[in-house]
């Protein structure tokens, strides 16, 4: 396995951490209830979820464009 396929499948094993992340924190039971009170989702879930978007696509676009880098 080359360089650039296992950074890449590194990169999307950490985004679905993340995404996982993202998925528990913003359906935690206090997060729903602050959510509701004052109308604002989880910071920390809206960051864990970008994160994990953009890890995953540059992991998984690294393998294929990697080489041109």
């Amino acid at each position: 396995m080359k360089a650039n396929q296992m950074v890449g499948v590194v990169a999307l094993v950490l985004a679905a951490v993340l995404l996982g992340s993202a998925y528990q924190s913003s359906h935690a039971p206090l997060s729903q209830m602050s959510g509701g009170v004052s109308g604002d989702n989880a910071v920390q879930a809206i960051w864990y979820l970008l994160g994990g978007i953009v890890i995953a696509l540059g992991g998984g676009l690294l393998p294929i464009f990697g080489r041109r880098l």
